[in-house]
Protein backbone atom coordinates (compact mmCIF):
# COMPACT_ATOMS: atom_id res chain seq x y z
CA UNK A 1 0.00 0.00 0.00
CA UNK A 2 1.37 3.53 -1.01
CA UNK A 3 1.77 6.21 1.73
CA UNK A 4 -1.19 7.94 -0.25
CA UNK A 5 -3.21 5.38 0.16
CA UNK A 6 -2.68 4.90 3.47
CA UNK A 7 -3.29 8.37 4.81
CA UNK A 8 -6.44 8.09 2.66
CA UNK A 9 -7.74 5.10 4.75
CA UNK A 10 -6.67 6.64 8.22
CA UNK A 11 -8.62 9.99 6.91
CA UNK A 12 -11.47 7.63 5.91
CA UNK A 13 -11.21 5.75 9.46
CA UNK A 14 -11.26 8.95 11.23
CA UNK A 15 -14.39 10.30 9.48
CA UNK A 16 -16.66 7.37 10.01
CA UNK A 17 -15.29 6.30 13.49
CA UNK A 18 -18.72 5.94 15.92
CA UNK A 19 -16.29 7.99 18.45
CA UNK A 20 -15.75 11.83 18.37
CA UNK A 21 -12.39 12.19 17.47
CA UNK A 22 -10.28 15.44 18.08
CA UNK A 23 -6.88 15.66 17.26
CA UNK A 24 -5.02 18.74 18.61
CA UNK A 25 -1.30 20.06 18.12
CA UNK A 26 1.27 20.13 21.28
CA UNK A 27 0.21 23.34 22.71
CA UNK A 28 -3.24 21.76 22.73
CA UNK A 29 -4.85 23.75 19.82
CA UNK A 30 -7.47 22.06 17.51
CA UNK A 31 -6.60 20.72 14.53
CA UNK A 32 -9.18 18.15 13.50
CA UNK A 33 -12.63 17.22 14.24
CA UNK A 34 -14.53 14.41 12.76
CA UNK A 35 -18.61 14.17 11.88
CA UNK A 36 -19.33 12.15 15.21
CA UNK A 37 -16.94 15.00 17.21
CA UNK A 38 -19.63 17.74 15.36
CA UNK A 39 -22.68 14.81 15.79
CA UNK A 40 -22.08 14.60 19.60
CA UNK A 41 -21.04 18.59 20.68
CA UNK A 42 -23.07 20.61 17.89
CA UNK A 43 -19.78 22.25 17.35
CA UNK A 44 -18.85 22.44 13.31
CA UNK A 45 -15.47 21.66 12.05
CA UNK A 46 -15.07 25.48 11.37
CA UNK A 47 -16.32 25.91 15.25
CA UNK A 48 -13.29 24.75 16.73
CA UNK A 49 -10.12 24.40 14.79
CA UNK A 50 -7.40 26.63 15.55
CA UNK A 51 -9.08 27.47 19.32
CA UNK A 52 -8.20 25.26 22.90
CA UNK A 53 -9.85 23.07 24.34
CA UNK A 54 -11.68 25.59 26.29
CA UNK A 55 -14.26 25.68 24.17
CA UNK A 56 -15.96 22.41 25.03
CA UNK A 57 -15.14 22.62 29.11
CA UNK A 58 -18.34 22.56 31.21
CA UNK A 59 -16.66 24.25 34.38
CA UNK A 60 -17.54 21.21 35.98
CA UNK A 61 -14.49 20.03 36.60
CA UNK A 62 -10.83 20.72 36.39
CA UNK A 63 -9.02 18.13 34.05
CA UNK A 64 -5.69 18.94 34.84
CA UNK A 65 -6.23 18.74 38.19
CA UNK A 66 -7.91 14.95 37.36
CA UNK A 67 -5.48 13.60 34.85
CA UNK A 68 -2.19 15.41 35.08
CA UNK A 69 0.23 13.78 36.92
CA UNK A 70 -1.03 9.65 35.53
CA UNK A 71 -1.30 11.47 31.56
CA UNK A 72 2.61 12.93 31.67
CA UNK A 73 3.61 9.83 32.93
CA UNK A 74 2.00 7.05 30.35
CA UNK A 75 1.21 9.34 27.38
CA UNK A 76 -2.65 8.44 27.69
CA UNK A 77 -5.42 9.20 29.89
CA UNK A 78 -9.05 7.25 29.65
CA UNK A 79 -11.69 8.30 32.76
CA UNK A 80 -15.44 10.11 32.78
CA UNK A 81 -15.63 14.16 32.09
CA UNK A 82 -18.06 16.82 31.61
CA UNK A 83 -18.17 18.77 28.84
CA UNK A 84 -20.32 21.55 26.55
CA UNK A 85 -22.26 21.32 23.32
CA UNK A 86 -22.45 23.86 21.51
CA UNK A 87 -25.89 24.85 22.98
CA UNK A 88 -24.09 25.40 26.07
CA UNK A 89 -25.77 22.01 27.57
CA UNK A 90 -23.57 19.93 29.82
CA UNK A 91 -23.15 16.20 29.07
CA UNK A 92 -20.97 13.76 30.30
CA UNK A 93 -18.46 11.37 28.26
CA UNK A 94 -16.15 8.59 28.53
CA UNK A 95 -12.86 10.12 27.33
CA UNK A 96 -9.33 8.24 26.28
CA UNK A 97 -6.10 10.33 25.17
CA UNK A 98 -3.39 9.73 23.78
CA UNK A 99 -0.02 11.87 23.18
CA UNK A 100 1.11 11.32 19.60
CA UNK A 101 5.20 11.17 20.14
CA UNK A 102 7.52 11.99 16.56
CA UNK A 103 10.93 10.03 16.11
CA UNK A 104 12.27 11.88 18.86
CA UNK A 105 10.32 11.37 21.19
CA UNK A 106 8.33 14.61 21.67
CA UNK A 107 5.10 14.82 21.54
CA UNK A 108 3.76 16.20 18.88
CA UNK A 109 0.01 15.79 18.61
CA UNK A 110 -2.98 14.75 21.78
CA UNK A 111 -6.04 12.72 20.05
CA UNK A 112 -9.07 12.42 22.04
CA UNK A 113 -11.57 9.87 21.34
CA UNK A 114 -14.39 9.71 23.50
CA UNK A 115 -18.48 8.74 23.36
CA UNK A 116 -21.46 10.31 25.10
CA UNK A 117 -22.58 8.48 28.50
CA UNK A 118 -26.22 8.35 28.60
CA UNK A 119 -27.83 8.21 31.83
CA UNK A 120 -30.60 5.01 32.29
CA UNK A 121 -33.23 6.91 32.00
CA UNK A 122 -32.90 8.11 28.66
Amino acid sequence: MFYQDKLKLAEKIIDHSFEGILITDSEGIIQKVNSSFSRITGFSHEDVIKKTLSVLQSGEHVFIEKCGRIFSKNGIWNGEIWNKRKNGESYKEDLTITAIKNEAGETQNYVGMFTEIHSKEE
